[in-house]
Order: C-alpha cells, then sequence, then structure tokens
C-alpha cells in the first residue's frame, strides 16, 4: 500500500495519520467515525452509591440478616452496582477527553473501552444478583430488544472475545468484539445506547434502595 494512502484519514501512528480504512479494519469498527458522544452525567448518584454496602451490613445487624443465598446475593448485587457508577463516571470522562482530543489517539480510545467494558460486566452482574436474589422474577425474554438483553448480549461478547477470534465471529472490520459509536457500545448483534446506560444506572439505584434494607423485597418483573 502507498504512504499517501496512509495520509489524511483517522488517527495517529508514529507520527503518521492513518486513512479511515485502514483505522476501521486494524483498530476498531467505525472508529473514524466515532466523532460525538452525549452520555449522561451520573456523578451525582456515585457519592450515594458508596453507602449501599454499609447501610445493608447495618441494617443486617439491627434488623436481622436475610438467610443465605438471599444476603450474599444482596451483597453482590450492591457491589456492582457500586461499581457500575464508578465504570460509567471514568468511561465518561474517558471517552469525552478521547474526542476532545485533537489527535484521537489509540490509548485514549482504548482506555475508554476497557472502563465501558467493565460498566458492562459490572451493570449486568448487579442484574444477575438481583434475579438470583429473588428480588426480581425475570430479567427479559430472549428477543425482546429490551435493555437488559442488549446488556447481556454486550457482557458475552466482551466476556468470550477470544473464543469469538478462534472461531472467526469477530466483526469484519476492526479488533474489537464491542466498539463505540456516536450513539453508544455497539457489537454485531446488540447496542445499548449511552442514553440507555444512565437509564440503566437509575433503575439499578432505585433497587439499590431496596436491596440496602433486608425486610424489603419485590417479587416483580425487572
Amino acid at each position: 500500500m502507498a504512504l499517501e494512502e496512509f495520509v489524511h484519514g483517522t488517527g495517529y501512528a508514529e507520527g503518521l495519520r492513518l486513512t479511515a480504512s485502514v483505522t476501521d479494519t486494524y483498530v476498531a469498527t467505525e472508529i473514524s467515525k466515532f466523532d460525538r458522544a452525549e452520555i449522561p452525567d451520573m456523578s451525582s448518584a456515585q457519592p450515594e452509591s458508596l453507602h449501599w454496602i454499609s447501610n445493608y451490613t447495618l441494617s443486617s445487624v439491627l434488623g436481622g440478616a436475610l438467610p443465605s443465598p438471599q444476603r450474599e446475593y444482596r451483597f453482590s448485587f450492591l457491589r456492582h452496582a457500586m461499581i457500575a457508577y464508578s465504570e460509567h463516571n471514568i468511561a465518561r470522562y474517558a471517552t469525552l477527553a478521547f474526542l476532545d482530543s485533537e489527535e484521537r489517539s489509540f490509548g485514549r480510545y482504548f482506555t475508554a473501552i476497557y472502563h465501558w467494558e467493565q460498566f458492562v460486566a459490572a451493570a449486568w452482574h448487579a442484574l444477575e444478583s438481583l434475579h438470583r436474589a429473588g428480588v426480581v422474577g425475570r430479567l427479559f425474554e430472549p428477543g425482546d430488544g429490551s435493555t437488559a438483553e442488549q446488556l447481556r448480549g454486550l457482557y458475552d461478547e466482551t466476556k468470550h472475545a477470544e473464543s469469538m477470534i478462534d472461531t472467526g465471529e469477530m466483526p469484519p472490520q476492526g479488533s474489537l468484539a464491542v466498539w463505540l459509536c456516536n450513539s453508544g457500545l455497539r457489537s454485531i448483534d446488540c447496542e445499548l445506547t449511552f442514553a440507555e446506560t444512565g437509564d440503566l444506572l437509575a433503575r439499578i439505584r432505585d433497587w439499590a434502595h431496596v436491596v440496602e434494607d433486608p425486610l424489603q423485597a419485590r417479587p416483580y418483573d425487572w
């Protein structure tokens, strides 16, 4: 490939600007088109999340602890819910830092992707723990396209990225199972918008207020 084919694109590598074709093929799907993101700022609720486990522990001591395994599952939900809030805030900051930087460096992009992957994992484990605790009856119906189903799909694809490489199931372009686009997080089969990540955290916060009190339970659907 001629040197001039690398010039006047998106992304820097050793002082050269790479073309959109090169970055989208060898770095991340749609990275050349990723130029804006409206990500809900959920940071105002993060300080509250740091107290959920303390509140749960105190309530368990004063009001009586739940039997196992509900006790452990509720603890797991609150722990992952707290992490989900933290990772969302970091991912948002890292994503905006990438978009605001003139060079749009790959290092900044992959830092943002890493924290989004951690958010996805923590949020899914929080929902799964909520279900296993018996607080909610179901998370989604297969094929319903809900936020919970999209979250599960993205989690599975980040978790099994290596096996997807082995079986040739990765995107035809790019080197990531999950990537960033202007609307949110995307894979071959799933998409979770940035707006949906905020809605998801808001619902997790509502459930945290229930779960932190061992005497409360809602056998409802998510």
